[in-house]
């Protein structure tokens, strides 16, 4: 990547800005390719600049130009958006690959490519809804997002035979690859938001079916990716949705043991966590699985000491979920908190 920023440099000093703009997005894939999000969308941006300048000295090529700097420009959304997603910030994740969408739709020769980064848009929309646990709103954006999936699907494999530049058929054949994987992506998250829609209703045993199954094809989906820091962030869903099985099963079953082992699959989801929030909801949800390991003990037995565990676990489960930015789960905490101190008024009143 050094020799072609120096290149760009060069070719900077001889204004020759079509080849800078050709080096700098060759360093903007290099960083593409290490993860290196936001430097790959400066360097995109810096081509979409050069391009600009390019169109404006070269009068007869304007149009091809301008298209190449628009394209460069979806590119630096596109990173922006994937650096976002890292740090599930979801919501600006989406603003990008929207603004990509957007962009790519206005272009002759790339418009092909639009539908897929609205997908992408959608799918940070639902992973938003997700997170702020509205997982009806989560579903309607992980099924609008397969919609567009499907039509990204048909739309390369139209355009395909059209395609003469060598790197950009076999960009468009990886995406073709990249769409089948994130529709089984998209069914399986699909799965997890009704298995939660489930669990709160309190069919336990049917929650825990769903979580199997979304298991089952995030497997299947890993086995496929390429990507380390993908196969990573599955990887990561996958241990997560183990323990929400393991816990739903406790649930089903009243049976203290089972909250442990989800307890400890909690504590394991936590080392693939991507991010510092992600690795403190696991541990919330970790605290909060030994809190109701003792609760149900409790509940049986009335002994005091585990009336106190219960509590201590709930208080470190709500600060957890506070560090994670789920405000919800460290209410549903507190309130489970007292629901035990309940059990203590009752039995004092007695």
């Amino acid at each position: 990547m050094k020799t072609f920023e120096e290149a760009a440099e060069s070719f900077q000093r001889l204004n020759l800005f079509s080849r800078v703009a050709e080096c700098y997005w060759k360093v903007a894939r290099g960083y593409d390719a290490i993860g290196e999000y936001l430097k790959a969308a400066e360097n995109f941006a810096l081509a979409s600049n050069s391009y600009t300048s390019t169109a404006k000295k070269i009068h007869q090529l304007k149009d091809f130009y301008q298209d190449h700097a628009v394209y460069m420009e979806a590119w630096s959304e596109i990173e922006k958006a994937r650096h976002y997603h890292g740090r599930q910030e979801y919501g600006i994740a989406k603003e990008h690959y929207e603004k990509a969408a957007t962009a790519q739709k206005s272009l002759k020769q790339w418009s092909y490519l639009a539908p897929n980064y609205a997908a992408c848009a959608q799918v940070e929309c639902a992973e938003q809804s997700s997170r702020m646990e509205r997982s009806e709103e989560a579903i309607t954006a992980f099924k609008e997002a397969t919609k567009l999936f499907n039509e990204t699907k048909k739309s390369l494999q139209t355009k395909l035979s059209k395609i003469e530049d060598l790197d950009e058929k076999q960009m468009a054949t990886s995406l073709i690859k990249a769409t089948d994987l994130r529709l089984e992506y998209c069914t399986a998250r699909i799965a997890l938001e009704e298995a939660k829609i489930l669990d709160r209703k309190g069919d336990h045993y049917s929650s825990s079916e769903k979580y199997g199954s979304a298991i089952e094809t995030l497997e299947k989906m890993t086995r496929a990716l390429e990507s380390e820091q993908d196969q990573k962030e599955i990887r990561f869903i996958i241990s997560l949705s183990r323990a929400w099985q393991k816990m739903t099963q406790a649930e089903a079953e009243a049976l203290p043991t089972l909250y442990m082992e989800a307890s400890q699959l909690f504590e394991e989801a936590k080392e693939l966590g991507p991010s510092e929030k992600a690795k403190m909801l696991a541990l919330g949800h970790s605290r909060f699985c030994r809190a109701l390991e003792a609760g149900t003990k409790f509940a049986d037995t009335r002994e005091i000491t585990l009336h106190s565990a219960a509590i201590k676990y709930l208080e470190s489960a709500a600060n957890y979920y506070v560090r994670a930015g789920f405000q919800n789960a460290s209410e549903y905490a507190k309130a489970t908190g007292l629901l035990f101190d309940a059990y203590i008024y009752m039995d004092n009143a007695k």
